[in-house]
């Protein structure tokens, strides 16, 4: 019978997502969210910290393109010896990818790369993607998604888990077992 339910939701969740694909003016026969591939993307990731950084890198060894950019250059620059490159500004960055990611320490900071004429929303291409991995507000989060609305960009707000060392990849025991029972939970849902 639970089988049944989820069955019937599913149309409502596809047209849920339609429709934001249309308030957001993308194109609705367009996958949403787009694909990501090592082959294809370019990926944008602004922020380049204390978990910034290890994501940047393992994208950059997973294959992904990947340009950097960070208020502070010389930590922008550190991707580079794994074969990233560096934007010059957040306008730069945001329009020559099609795919965004930030890791910021705070609401502020993440307000201030995406609003303005020189953010990352007025540079974007319509129908790129942002994917916001920094730990923010509610409210932040809806303000991203009614700018990215306004500018035609998706906004994903990922969280994440963990810390510096689950972002390199080096995850303790205890966590692997749990996100292992996690896999096997989505599974049976």
């Amino acid at each position: 019978m639970a089988l049944e339910i989820r069955r019937a939701r599913q149309p409502c969740r596809e047209m849920t997502a339609i429709s934001a694909q249309r308030t957001a003016g993308l194109d609705v026969n367009r996958p949403f969210p787009p694909q990501i591939t090592s082959e294809k993307s370019k990926l944008g990731f602004v922020g380049i910290g204390y978990m910034g950084r290890p994501i940047a890198q393992r994208l950059l060894i997973s294959g992904f393109r990947v340009t950097a950019y960070d208020r502070r250059r010389t930590k922008a620059e550190e991707p580079i010896r794994s074969g990233g490159t560096v934007a010059e500004n957040v306008a730069e960055l945001s329009s020559s990818c099609e795919f965004v990611l930030s890791c910021l320490a705070s609401d502020e900071v993440v307000l201030h790369i995406y609003k303005g004429a020189d953010g990352a929303f007025a540079n974007a291409h319509r129908g790129s993607l942002v994917i916001d991995l920094s730990t923010v507000s509610p409210q932040t989060s809806q303000e991203l998604s009614r700018l990215g609305s306004e500018r035609g960009v998706g906004v994903l707000d990922v969280n994440i888990t963990g810390s510096t060392p689950a972002a390199a990849g080096r995850a303790d025991p205890v966590r692997r077992r749990r996100s292992g029972m996690l896999r096997r939970r989505r599974v049976d849902l």
